[in-house]
């Protein structure tokens, strides 16, 4: 008979009895700074039930499918529980967010629960006590608490219960609980230019019969004035509403509307119904008329035309409001933000804001299967930005590297693959002469996850250079002989709008592009400016640093990065008016509707 062991769930040691073999759910449990622990012992690893890309993409594709069949159900119960008749559409705007981070977060806590059973059916775990357990407030909070170990436990506790397991169990509360929304502080300045702000918003909406509004909108705050000022008050900036809503009590008798919902006879569609009313933060629940009210306070009694790049996912009263004026017929326009857009083939987000929008404003890119929404537009991130050019004069590398989550967070992307992602970077300094090698920079991202990602490395390369996230990226940029970047990001699009030398390195594996892309991306392979490992980058770095300047403007390079960037980072020298331009159109339109 199997020797009981011991399963690990998360890195909270609290929760490990190190007394019997232990058996640890994935990666995410073995911290780098305690492998003096996990190196040193016998233990054991789940086999995850994503064995290949093949399984990751399926489950994507599955989690859609589940998407799509959980939503409308949702809506129909949260209209009957507020009493209210919204559209579907309305009902997306507003909780798809959550749901397209609560689905894959589930799905795969509930296959690595079900693959540990499978393979250890006597284990023994510690459960955290359902007193302790947290409802996120808001979307925003739900997203954060992903990557913490306490709520990560919480998941798998659930998961358990659900499976009927019953295990020893230990109260912990959180010690830094999230507030409900990104607190953005503000100088006394800034104070006063948000107050005028609000002023010239209620003067325009009220003089002006057609308007369109504006917020989080990836135009910078120079560009974002000029298009004011070019639109005759035409166009409103809105920030971010600052509202704090306090979270109301549990009310038991609104989450028994969603407790008796079914979703299908699945195991794992009965582990949502399980799970699912108890986890829907209070926004969408408790707190519903509260944020509603504020949101319809805040923000201008129906525009023409509502535009936003990103407030489409954490800003709440947005949502709110946004979903509440597209049932009244407004316009609703959204704007690229960020460098993966059009190119990344598995992109749940992406099929999310253009399903929610009347019109989507590109790079420069236009495909996909809701092709007659995409506008091809100058990137608005990009308008007015300065050439910088090869020199070889300079001296520095910057080598750009990212960070993900230690749990899943979406498919197809798993943890695992951090591992070999952080291995790559060690293959690529190792590729480096001494001299270049203490010549780059690496700028690490901000958040770290719990990877000790800058621990590795200094450990790896002692007296490795280490930028920070604090200092200006355009000013080091600006400094630099190359610009390294290993993932698809937005960084890498505004080194090359800028012209600066670039070397892009990742695994086409783990970054599987769209058939449209395809062909552009092949481009800067062809050119050397795009590798597929490490090996051929590093090398690529030590043939052309002497004299970067004749590598990078050899005209057939040129030609390469000028067509790439009109595809997915488009500018114009006359971005501003063809953006006033597009966006009277689009509110003449509105107005003949």
């Amino acid at each position: 008979m199997e020797r009981q062991c011991f399963l690990a769930t998360t890195a909270l040691e609290d929760f490990w009895d190190t007394t019997k073999p232990i058996l640890f759910l994935g990666e995410w449990c073995l911290l780098y700074e305690r492998r003096s622990f996990w190196e040193n012992n016998k233990w054991e690893m789940v086999s995850s039930p994503f064995q290949n890309t093949a399984d990751a993409h399926a489950a994507y594709y599955y989690v859609d499918n589940v998407y799509e069949h959980i939503l409308v159900k949702l809506a129909g119960a949260l209209n009957l529980m507020h009493r209210k008749s919204y559209s579907l559409n309305y009902w997306r705007i507003l909780i798809g967010p959550w749901l397209l981070h609560y689905l894959p977060v589930i799905y795969d806590r509930y296959k690595y629960i079900q693959k540990a059973l499978q393979e250890h059916p006597r284990l023994t775990t510690i459960v955290l006590s359902e007193t302790s357990f947290v409802i996120p407030v808001d979307t925003y909070d739900f997203a954060i608490k992903l990557s913490d170990d306490l709520f990560n436990l919480q998941i798998y506790s659930k998961v358990f219960m659900f499976f009927d397991k019953r295990f020893p169990s230990k109260e912990k509360q959180t010690e830094n609980p999230c507030k409900n929304r990104k607190q953005t502080k503000r100088s006394f300045f800034g104070k006063i230019i948000i107050k005028s702000s609000s002023w010239y918003t209620s003067i325009c909406s009220i003089f002006s019969r057609s308007f369109v509004v504006f917020t989080s909108s990836y135009f910078s705050r120079i560009t974002q004035a000029k298009i004011i000022a070019r639109s005759y008050g035409r166009v409103i900036p809105i920030s971010e509403c600052d509202s704090v809503v306090l979270k109301s009590e549990h009310n038991r008798e609104m989450r028994d509307v969603l407790k008796s919902l079914s979703f299908g006879d699945e195991e794992f569609l009965k582990c949502l119904e399980f799970m699912l009313f108890s986890d829907m933060p209070q926004c969408f629940v408790e707190d519903f008329e509260s944020i509603n009210k504020i949101a319809m306070h805040y923000y201008p009694n129906m525009p023409k035309s509502i535009l936003s790049a990103n407030a489409w996912y954490f800003d709440e009263f947005f949502k709110f409001w946004a979903g509440q004026c597209a049932d009244c017929e407004c316009l609703l326009l959204g704007t690229q933000h960020g460098g993966d857009y059009g190119v990344k083939k598995f992109m749940l987000g992406e099929k999310h804001e253009i399903n929610i929008v009347d019109y989507y404003y590109s790079w420069g890119w236009k495909w996909g299967l809701q092709k007659e929404k995409i506008i091809p537009m100058p990137a608005n991130k990009f308008i007015k930005s300065n050439e910088v050019g090869a020199n070889n004069s300079k001296k520095d590398i910057l080598f750009v590297i990212s960070s993900r989550s230690r749990y899943l967070v979406k498919f197809p992307y798993l943890p695992e693959q951090v591992l070999e992602y952080m291995d790559w970077q060690k293959i690529f300094i190792d590729g480096l002469s001494t001299e270049l090698r203490f010549n780059m920079s690496i700028r690490p991202h901000r958040d770290d996850y719990g990877w000790s990602i800058t621990a590795r490395l200094e450990d790896h390369t002692p007296g490795i250079r280490l930028s920070s996230w604090d200092i200006n990226f355009n000013k080091e940029l600006n400094k630099c002989r190359i610009f390294v970047c290993d993932h698809l990001s937005t960084t890498y699009l505004q080194a090359l709008v800028v012209n600066v030398p670039t070397i892009l390195f990742w695994s086409p594996c783990h970054n599987v592009l769209k058939d449209e892309a395809q062909p552009y991306f092949d481009l800067l392979r062809d050119n050397g400016v795009l590798f597929d490992n490490p090996e051929d980058a590093s090398a690529a770095i030590c043939r052309i640093y002497d004299d970067i300047e004749s590598w990078w403007n050899a005209p057939s390079r040129q030609n390469a990065i000028a067509e790439f960037c009109r595809a997915f980072a488009r500018t114009d020298s006359k971005a501003l008016g063809l953006w006033n331009r597009e966006l009277r159109m689009k509110n003449s339109a509105r107005e003949s509707f």
